[in-house]
């Protein structure tokens, strides 16, 4: 399979002239502007019907036409995953904004929060994360003296490890000096962290746990200069505004705690109140959750619906298109608001932001191919999936790497396309073209070569109606060995009777088919090998069957081939995995998400 796709594939091809089938699929297009917004019914579940006709938009008090409007579902979950297990890696690229995944942002303000307060909401907080779709991603963060204990990531176990770790430090004994000091400089750092996340894709889950906060004050008394921590109405605004920015819906969680205070704090501070919830640090998070347009939500050791209503809410959202006047493209906040004229059993709750931030004009998107290749843009008008696999060459140093491409409409015709090897460090390493004939297969296959790497495969594409799409994947490129043998990666797909085809998601097909690559001078001895389907990747395995092992033309290069049974699987992501035997015993594994709707 390998050699006949090299066969059909240039190596690759450097920047120079593009096909005329690139210019002739190229038209231009309008580039709206994107909203989103939550639409509730009143128990609190997103509304996933509404259309453009039901949703009134207007923007610095005028009404605007609605121009798209795209209800992106994100709590798909795969059935009977273990919670603790790491999620299978993607089955595929996409630029489908659902399979995006919800981001989730944890930020835990430990110095407001006692040890035995903090344990009850971690506790919580890892139920939630429990209940998370393996696409999600999830952060961790403690404020203001800590810092990022896990970054955005698809892997819940690291997450989950490190919640339990994280304890209250709340002083019993402080000051409302103290307290100044410790608000003002939560803000700056919350403000300052949304800014730093800002360039992820879609909207983020905010969970901000805190016991209280102070509001604006001047830390000392009216007749003396302000004191070293004075809270300002600016630093409550400059949070609101990088929410905006970052696309933050935030939710403000206060786990209630209702320990009186040592007499001693009576001595140093006469004013402050000796119950920790008082309505001074409650005023606090209700100014935090309202610059951020959020929702403050209570958290007791007996009720922890919080998290779940969390989870419902941002289970999808709503993305609204309009065209803004070329006098609203300049770098300004406009003011927003969002209605829907139809009700879902009583009013429908829309949530967004009050003012959002419209850039200056971009100038005119790439038109071909290689050019989106370079620019680095989401290109989505043209939905797109891919994926690549590696293949190691006969006494080469670099792997053959093979990009398949298809268009999630079956009845959509491409073309042009072109693809791009970006590595660590942003750069185009490397790139090549579809030719006339791999744009007539389905998925398309077009392959060059690369040096072993971890890179980001980036696939770029023109309809024939001449919608852009651009999609990316990761990819590894290495030399699995096999003992003395190498093993390519494995690709999936179906046997028809003009041969396999490769699949990059699956429907109703009743079985799924296997093929890789045995790279190197068989040693004495038998080769023999079995495939598995499982859940996970290092979990047990549902089905277990034998392969079968064949000679190609070239005496270095042998085929493994293995079919696995699909009918009585339900919908979801599943591992596929491919062992190498010698003689009856393993030498190497490969494997690969499969994904069935």
């Amino acid at each position: 399979m390998w050699r006949r796709l090299a066969a059909v594939v240039p190596l690759l091809a450097l920047t120079g002239g593009t096909p005329a089938a690139q210019d002739a699929a190229v038209r231009s297009a309008i580039e709206l502007v994107r909203l989103d917004f939550l639409a509730l019914s009143p128990s609190g579940q997103p509304v996933t019907d509404l259309s453009a006709s039901d949703v009134v938009l207007e923007i610095d008090g005028r009404q605007r036409e609605v121009r798209s409007l795209q209800f992106v579902r994100l709590d798909t979950a795969t059935p009977g995953a273990a919670a603790h297990s790491p999620p299978p890696v993607a089955p595929f690229g996409t630029n489908t904004l659902d399979d995006l995944g919800r981001t989730v942002l944890l930020v835990i303000e430990t110095d407001s929060i006692r040890a035995n307060v903090a344990q009850q909401a971690m506790t919580a907080a890892a139920e939630f994360v429990r209940g998370l779709s393996p696409r999600d991603w999830v952060s961790v963060v403690t404020m203001p003296y800590g810092g990022v204990l896990v970054e955005p990531t698809r892997d819940h176990a690291r997450a989950l490890k490190v919640l339990p770790t994280i304890t209250g430090q709340a002083a019993q004994q402080s000051t409302d000096s103290d307290k100044s000091c410790r608000t003002r400089d939560t803000l700056l750092a919350l403000a300052g962290y949304l800014d730093g996340v800002a360039h992820i894709e879609g909207p983020k889950t905010t969970v901000f746990v805190s016991s209280g906060m102070l509001l604006p004050r001047r830390d000392a008394a009216m007749n003396r200069a302000p004191g070293p921590c004075e809270i300002r109405s600016e630093n409550y605004e400059q949070v609101g505004r990088a929410a905006v920015r970052s696309r933050a819906n935030v939710y403000v969680v206060r786990p209630d705690d209702f320990i009186i205070d040592s007499g001693k704090n009576a001595f140093v501070d006469p004013t402050a109140s000796r119950f920790r919830s008082s309505n001074e640090e409650l005023a606090g998070i209700e100014s935090l959750a309202g610059v951020t347009s959020g929702q403050l939500m209570r958290l007791t050791p007996t009720d922890r619906s919080a998290f779940a209503k969390i989870a419902a809410e941002s289970s999808g959202y709503y993305l609204l298109g309009f065209e803004p006047k070329d006098t609203e493209r300049n770098a300004t906040y406009r003011r927003v608001a969002v209605h829907v004229r139809r009700e879902a059993g009583g009013p429908i709750q829309v949530r967004t932001h009050p003012t959002m931030f419209i850039a200056t004009a971009e100038g005119k998107p790439a038109l071909t191919p290689h050019a989106m290749l370079r620019d680095g843009r989401s290109y989505r008008e043209l939905p797109l999936r891919v994926v690549a696999v590696t293949s190691p060459e006969p006494d080469d140093v670099k792997l053959r790497v093979v990009a398949m491409l298809e268009p999630l409409d079956r009845g959509v015709a491409i073309g042009a396309a072109a693809f791009g090897l970006i590595d660590q460090r942003g750069r185009l390493v490397a790139q090549w073209t579809a030719t006339d004939g791999e744009l007539k297969s389905s998925p398309i296959a077009s392959a060059g070569l690369a040096s072993p790497g971890q890179y980001r495969l980036r696939a770029t594409a023109i309809d024939t109606a001449g919608r852009r799409g651009a999609a990316e994947y990761s990819v590894t490129a290495e030399r699995v060995a096999a003992g003395s043998l190498a093993m390519s990666g494995l690709v999936l797909g179906v046997t028809m009777p003009q041969g396999f085809v490769p699949r990059l998601q699956f429907g109703k097909e009743p079985t799924a088919a296997g093929h890789f690559e045995i790279v190197g001078t068989p040693p004495a001895g038998t080769l023999s090998v079995a495939m598995e389907i499982a859940r996970t990747d290092d979990g047990p395995a549902l089905v277990r069957v034998p392969g079968t092992v064949a000679a190609t033309a070239d005496a270095a290069t042998r085929r493994a081939t293995g079919v696995v049974p699909l009918a009585n699987l339900a919908a979801g992501d599943y591992v596929v995995r491919a062992i190498l035997n010698l003689d009856g015993e393993p030498v190497g594994r490969i494997s690969r998400t499969l994904r069935k709707r």
